[in-house]
Order: C-alpha cells, then sequence, then structure tokens
C-alpha cells in the first residue's frame, strides 16, 4: 500500500492510501490472451530495452498489433 499526504485549502493535510496489486503470468498465456483478444506479430522484450527475454527477465514487455 502506497501512503499520499495533500495538503487541502486550509492547510490541513489530509491522508489518502492506495492499494496496487500485480500479477505473474507466463509468456505463453500472454501471448494466448493478446491472440485471443485479435493481436498479431506479438514481440516481447526485456522491460525498458528492446534486447531478447531471458529466464531472469524479471519484467517483459510486449509489442502487438491489432489485426
Amino acid at each position: 500500500s502506497m501512503r499520499f499526504f495533500v495538503e487541502e485549502s486550509n492547510g490541513v493535510d489530509s491522508e489518502f492510501r492506495e492499494v496496487h496489486k500485480q500479477y505473474a503470468y507466463e509468456v505463453n498465456q500472454i501471448r494466448s490472451m493478446l491472440k485471443e483478444a485479435g493481436f498479431s506479430k506479438i514481440s516481447a522484450y526485456r522491460a525498458y530495452t528492446f534486447e531478447e527475454v531471458t529466464s531472469t527477465s524479471d519484467r517483459i514487455f510486449y509489442v502487438a498489433q491489432k489485426k
């Protein structure tokens, strides 16, 4: 969970929280979901690069074209 503080117009800080959930999928699951959604020409890259995905890649970015 993340905590944020915002200064209100009266000068008092109010706090709010956000909860972010992440899910991990296998590469073949993502490719299958993209194909099922009508995408083709699917490429996968190591995060923030155009380098090939490896077994140690902790985050993968996908590029796909809608048919």
